[in-house]
């Protein structure tokens, strides 16, 4: 049982039945990794980290540390009773709960005296501070390994902060991976295009909210009174651009997610962009359906802006190169993971932080899983969540390539699936 529900924690729960059921779709897609993992004393330390890369993302960041002007905020009162002001001002309360669940200003902990870190934002797979004395700096706390790492402890009766020389050399092993990785899209986006980041084992204060976070509110009974830990935390470089609200980002998100998208549209898109069917016909129409509304939008003005249209096809034609050369796919779930902004009045991208957190052999595990699901196999409890970013991932940079009139696609899905498979029914259940 958990410590606290979220309404106990908060005094009442403030989202809509819609987002409640959207919430709900999104914690299956990630629970969907966690079954079958941890699952007793005898698990071996390095296969536990590395499994913790199986989870699939929430991935809803808001970042936002700008003070309102003074004309937004003469506007604000008009502003909350339209549709917009009021999304922002329930985003507003989310953040300000979130900033109370993971603050750390309370904790009696050498990091904390050190470096005063403060709450910054809540990803799929990181808890982000600022670090004020080191301006332009974030850390991010790995969630998913930090659960492994946790759990893998409990199951063994030691310590939560003990870090035994299996674990030691597991966490050592993962932060080669994520280095080695990073490299590769160095390598096929350019140095300036992504951002470097610095991987450290070190110990973090904990509390019953960064706790609860962690382990999705069941918290285990080794782990409640914990006031520390060793984590994998990322040292990276803000990118300027986030800090301003004109910037956008590609960020396609997971239509299966979404209510209100309609199955014949689903499946001509689909069709038309995963299977690659020869002949598949989608209206514009289907991709406004399809959504999300910022995603379809720069695909649209793309058709009057040359610039955007150059700087859109170039990330595209490379997502392509390296996919198909590596079997590497990128993560585009999440808010600001890659960014699109205007320096000196031309478009730019960033990889902020586009290395997908399910491995590097994510795409092959999701066809293997589709074949299956085309013989009427029962698939594994990781398996879904394989196929979903999958098949989004695929989606979105295929749909890209066509409207862009590039020639090149990824070709993942295998031909014994093709038309066999519904990807609707089976990613909702």
């Amino acid at each position: 049982m958990a410590a606290f529900t979220p309404m106990e924690r908060y005094g009442s729960d403030q989202r809509s039945a819609k987002e409640r059921r959207e919430e709900d779709v999104r914690r299956t897609a990630q629970d969907a990794h966690e079954r079958a993992t941890v699952q007793s004393g005898d698990v071996n330390a390095r296969e536990t980290m590395r499994a913790a890369a199986d989870d699939v993302h929430e991935r809803q960041t808001s970042v936002s540390g700008d003070a309102a002007s003074e004309q937004e905020a003469a506007a604000r009162p008009a502003a909350e009773t339209s549709p917009r002001g009021k999304r922002e001002k329930k985003r507003q309360s989310k953040e300000e709960r979130e900033r109370e669940q993971f603050d750390l200003s309370e904790t009696l902990h050498d990091i904390r005296e050190k470096y005063r870190p403060e709450f910054l934002a809540k990803g799929g797979e990181h808890l982000v501070y600022r670090i004020p004395s080191s301006p332009g700096v974030v850390a991010k706390i790995d969630v998913n390994f930090l659960r492994r790492f946790q759990n893998f402890n409990v199951s063994k009766k030691r310590p939560l902060n003990e870090l035994s020389p299996e674990l030691s050399d597991a966490m050592k092993g993962v932060i080669q991976e994520n280095r080695e990785r990073l490299l590769l899209q160095r390598q096929y986006f350019g140095r300036e295009r992504v951002l470097a980041i610095k991987q450290v084992i070190t110990k973090i204060p904990m509390t019953p909210g960064v706790l609860e976070h962690i382990h999705r509110l069941d918290v285990p009974k080794g782990a409640k009174d914990a006031t520390e830990s060793w984590a994998l935390v990322k040292i990276q470089k803000t990118a300027p651009e986030i800090a301003d609200p004109s910037h956008e980002t590609i960020a396609p998100n997971y239509a299966e997610m979404r209510s209100g998208v309609p199955h014949d549209a689903y499946e001509r898109v689909t069709e038309a962009y995963v299977s690659l069917k020869e002949g598949a016909e989608v209206s514009d129409a289907d991709i406004e359906a399809m959504g999300p509304a910022d995603f379809v939008s720069i695909l649209k003005r793309c058709e009057t802006d040359q610039d955007l249209r150059e700087t859109i096809s170039d990330f595209t034609a490379r997502a392509i190169r390296m996919t198909n050369d590596t079997g590497e796919m990128l993560d585009l779930a999440g808010s600001d993971n890659v960014t699109l902004f205007k320096k000196d009045g031309k478009w730019q991208y960033r990889l902020v932080d586009a290395v997908y957190p399910g491995g590097a052999d994510v795409l092959e595990k999701a066809a293997d899983a589709v074949s299956r699901a085309a013989k009427g196999e029962e698939l594994g409890p990781n398996d879904a969540g394989y196929v979903l970013n999958a098949v989004n991932y695929v989606r979105s940079i295929n749909l890209m390539a066509a409207r862009l009139g590039l020639k090149d696609r990824i070709a993942w899905m295998p031909k014994e699936a093709e038309g066999k498979v519904d990807f609707l029914k089976l990613l909702k259940g």
